[in-house]
């Protein structure tokens, strides 16, 4: 069913990043757009990314100019302006949504930029990565210190086996002639989203940069065995390694499997804060339609950034014919003054708008008692018309794992319609029942 046209708020924002002097300023100063690379200084190593800043002057010189900043490449569908603005000489980046910031200094001729990249863990403390970026260096030379040449083909699923965890994982690389290379990683809970890099000799270096994530991996190939090895530095806080096989046949346990409905029958129960701190059900009628999803979701978590975006469309798509969403946000911290803003810029970010519930802080025990746990973010409720849940999905294949993404879609649509319609779908029992 094709997606009816609808202007994102992305590109309403960026319309009005351009509104940011006197209109006689305007009328001397057209926007400059500023391209290079940008990097962070990780434990594993520099963890390189596009950059793309747009600024009505050049200069950078007055307090009172803001814009718009992207990161990442180009053909990313998850690329989104970010807002900048000056404080006391300085240029802050912000990721609103995901309670994070670049703050960096200019040199003498706006070439590059030196600083750090702060993050909010809550309880884990705050993320802090040295960041630089040089304007000098066309877009595209992620890696340039590294070199490309390739002496290995990867290209495919690989099975990884994680040395501190049980959980499976797959890995899937597109590589070119010249050692460029895209992958993501897939768990049962969700992706790393897009990983890119390069290849040299038989040692792949690929990093992913979005604002919460911050991950770089260096694997080498074994031509003897035919395996691959490797690490992967998230952030400061987290460090992997891992080894792998290739297969025909990834597999991962599904998503439908991951989370059990434990709540009795009938409609659920419960009560939260919304974001104004007035306590509403969970199930209040008006926010019921004839299908509703219910998404357990964080504004520090990437995948469920990909999930809202996918929920927006679907708004759009099922919307008129009953569709509901209701939002359910647990944080990495319990003050709704300092999560509200996070959710809200999330929400605008994607268009999204439905109610959304304050579930409190992140691992709270027992927060969401209906299911046995829950195992991943985002995990999402299928309703139907009477509040009663009739499947759970726990985690989210976002579009850079390219086939799971399609099939994980194929199978909501098909539980949407389903639910619209009251008509069980060919071949398929209903998964999670009330009670079962």
């Amino acid at each position: 069913m094709a997606v009816p046209f609808r202007m994102k708020a992305s590109v309403i924002q960026f319309a009005a990043a351009l509104v940011i002097l006197s209109p006689a300023t305007l009328a001397l100063a057209e926007p400059i757009i500023l391209d290079g690379v940008g990097e962070l200084e990780t434990p594993g190593g520099k963890l390189p990314f596009e950059i793309s800043i747009s600024s009505p002057d050049r200069d950078f010189a007055s307090e009172e100019i803001a814009g718009q900043c992207w990161i990442g490449t180009a053909d990313d569908p998850l690329r989104a302006p970010l807002p900048w603005h000056m404080l006391d000489g300085d240029i802050v980046i912000e990721f609103p949504h995901y309670g994070s910031e670049i703050v960096a200094t200019w040199n003498e001729d706006h070439t590059k930029l030196s600083g750090a990249w702060t993050k909010d863990r809550g309880d884990k403390g705050q993320a802090l990565l040295p960041f630089s970026a040089d304007f000098t260096i066309p877009v595209g030379f992620l890696f340039t210190r590294f070199g490309t040449f390739a002496d290995m083909n990867i290209a495919g699923y690989w099975n990884l086996e994680f040395a501190d965890s049980d959980e499976p994982a797959i890995a899937w690389f597109i590589m070119d002639t010249k050692g460029m290379t895209r992958a993501t990683i897939m768990t049962p809970t969700g992706d790393y989203r897009y990983l890119r890099g390069v290849t040299h000799f038989r040692e792949m270096r690929l990093a992913s940069f979005d604002g919460a994530h911050a991950d770089l991996v260096t694997l080498t190939f074994d031509p003897d065995t035919g395996r691959i090895a490797g690490d992967i530095w998230h952030g400061d806080w987290s460090h992997e390694t891992f080894t792998g096989t290739k297969t025909r046949t990834p597999t991962l346990p599904s998503g439908f499997d991951q989370s059990k409905w434990v709540g009795s029958d009938g409609p659920i129960d419960l009560a939260f804060p919304d974001l104004d701190g007035n306590t509403r059900e969970l199930l209040d009628p008006e926010f019921l339609g004839k299908a509703t999803i219910i998404e357990v979701f964080g504004s520090w978590c990437p995948n469920c950034s990909d999930a809202t975006e996918l929920l927006s469309e679907y708004m759009d798509i099922y919307g008129d014919r009953g569709l509901r969403v209701i939002g359910l946000a647990f944080e990495v911290s319990d003050d709704l003054d300092v999560v509200a803003p996070r959710i809200r810029a999330g929400m605008q970010r994607h268009d999204a708008d439905w109610p959304v519930l304050f579930g409190g802080k992140l691992g709270k025990e027992g927060a969401l008692p209906v299911i046995d746990k829950i195992k991943a973010y985002p995990t999402l409720i299928f309703l139907d018309d009477k509040g009663e849940a009739r499947y759970v999905f726990s985690g989210f294949y976002g579009p850079a794992t390219n086939e799971e993404h399609v099939a994980m879609r194929t199978e909501f649509e098909g539980i949407i319609e389903e639910l619209l319609t009251g008509k069980p779908r060919p071949g398929h029992e209903i998964i999670q029942e009330g009670g079962q």
